[in-house]
C-alpha cells in the first residue's frame, strides 16, 4: 500500500477481534475466551464504528 502514498491516497485498515452484535452467541452468552483479550471483553459495534468513521474524516490526516 505504501505505494500510494505519493498519489495522496490514504489507506487504513481496521480488523477487530471479537464484537458483540445480535448474531452473536444466543442468549447473549460471552465465549470465555473473550476475558483473555486486552481489555478483558468483546468490542462494541459502535466503537468500530467510531474508528471508521474517524478514518474517514480528514481529522485523520497528520
Amino acid at each position: 500500500m505504501g505505494e500510494l502514498g505519493p498519489l495522496g491516497i490514504r489507506v487504513n485498515m481496521v480488523h477487530p477481534g471479537g464484537v458483540a452484535t445480535e448474531m452473536g452467541a444466543p442468549g447473549g452468552a460471552v465465549p470465555q475466551e473473550y476475558s483473555k483479550a486486552p481489555l478483558g471483553r468483546i468490542g462494541q459495534a459502535e466503537e468500530i464504528a467510531s474508528v471508521a468513521a474517524f478514518l474517514a474524516s480528514g481529522s485523520s490526516s497528520v
